[in-house]
């Protein structure tokens, strides 16, 4: 039986780290919706070591609760730590809406995912952002995978029947899937524990639906570059898609058999851009 919108709990669970505007606005916008919802709207925010004002911005704002880490926990971590306060709950939550704090809801956004929820209550729901500037440029999404590389992936078009994992910003998933897949996998040094999770719930046959319509705004992640070695290090530190720890996990668990392939490959990839850039660039200093 589907539940009714009186059964419907939700509990947001967001990371942060000094970005307390974005936090706040995040939050209250949230909030908004609870109003015009008759079941119960929740908020857990893990902030990871702000040394801004997010904590005393959010402190005693109905229905959230302020988590602390000490700064190490990034995205994975952080998630997971909220995912387990929120499950812990009482009465739990029949929904968790992982939510990043820079997203710009628009409105009635969280409400509209709920419906679709009651129509498809045992499956997963994730909600494309488009940019602030360009309406019509997708900048987080579900992804398809585009190989041959296992992690190549391009982001789906609103409408998309087939994703093969998705971007995290705003990802809704009933805690009956929590019971049966498990949850955001903390291990994880920042990135790919999204990914992670896309690849776990596609093989235990839980659908995932991409919403048809955006749920709101969020700026793409600036690429920029610097030199050769700070590249590396960037691209290999906590936050970086090479970051060894991470990287060796996602393949193992999406090709168990072929994962140190794709480990080297992954890196010979990395340093052969970091050459062409660099060629390019001598070519741009002489002319």
């Amino acid at each position: 039986m589907n539940p009714t919108v009186a059964d419907q709990r939700l509990t947001v669970i967001m990371t942060c780290h000094n970005r307390a505007a974005l936090t706040e606005r995040c939050v209250l916008q949230v909030l908004s919706e609870a109003d015009d919802f008759s079941g119960s709207v929740r908020v857990v925010v893990l902030d990871d070591g702000s040394t801004d004002d997010t904590r005393e911005r959010l402190e005693g704002l109905r229905g959230v609760t302020v988590a602390k880490g000490d700064g190490s926990y990034f995205w994975a971590r952080g998630m997971s730590t909220a995912e387990q306060i929120a499950l812990a709950q009482s009465p739990p939550p029949t929904h968790l809406l992982w939510l990043n704090d820079d997203v710009d809801l628009a409105p009635g956004s969280i409400l509209k995912a709920l419906s679709v929820s009651r129509k498809q209550p045992e499956s997963v729901l994730v909600g494309a952002t488009v940019s602030p500037i360009l309406a019509s440029d997708i900048t987080y999404s579900g992804l398809v995978n585009t190989g041959p590389h296992p992690l190549r992936f391009s982001k789906a078009a609103l409408g998309s029947k087939r994703l093969d994992a998705f971007n995290g910003n705003f990802v809704m998933v009933p805690t009956s899937v929590i019971e049966r897949v498990g949850g955001v996998d903390g291990r994880y040094s920042h990135a790919l524990a999204d990914i992670d999770y896309g690849v776990r719930v596609k093989r235990a046959g839980v659908p995932v639906i991409l919403l048809d319509e955006p749920i709101g705004s969020c700026a793409a992640n600036e690429v920029t570059f610097g030199s050769t070695r700070e590249e590396w290090r960037k691209f290999v530190g906590p936050k970086g898609g090479g970051n060894l720890k991470s990287l060796t996990r996602i393949l193992r668990l999406i090709t168990p058999h072929t994962w140190p392939f794709w480990l080297i490959a992954t890196y010979a990839q990395w340093v052969r851009r970091a050459i062409l850039r660099k060629i390019a660039r001598s070519k741009l200093v002489r002319r």
